[in-house]
């Protein structure tokens, strides 16, 4: 019994692992203990992540133009609906549809979560290489 609840929670742990990840991003900056090849990587892996691991809705547009409320992973992929994952690729293809697809990142709670967790480790990364260069 209690092999099965141990189990659970390392999935579930797991299954947030770019949140642990982006906590660890964040201490690396607040503190000097931690060197920048190390906040390159996990601000790297988090964005990563983000884009295509994080647990959030779907939301493309169906046929009634209306956001898809399945579970998918991450903000770039879509549900287990093959035409659903092309349409958020197209989406991020055509200039013409970026705002749409910004404001589907901003849906609800989950994606919220994981676009300001991209955009923070996007600029993380940038910083930290430049910051790694310039010494």
């Amino acid at each position: 019994m209690g092999r099965s609840r141990q189990r659970r929670t390392t999935k579930k742990i797991f299954r947030f692992w770019g949140y642990f990840a982006l906590a660890a991003v964040i201490y690396g900056w607040t503190s000097k203990d931690v060197s920048l090849p190390f906040i390159i990587t996990g601000s790297s892996l988090a964005f990563l992540y983000m884009l295509f691991a994080a647990p959030t809705w779907c939301m493309a547009p169906t046929r009634e133009n209306l956001p898809c409320r399945n579970n998918a992973n991450g903000l770039l992929m879509g549900c287990a609906f093959r035409s659903h994952k092309w349409e958020k690729l197209k989406m991020l293809v055509k200039r013409q549809r970026w705002a749409e697809l910004m404001g589907r990142f901003w849906g609800n709670v989950a994606n919220r979560a994981a676009a300001v967790g991209a955009a923070g480790t996007a600029v993380s990364a940038v910083m930290a290489t430049a910051t790694f260069l310039i010494k």
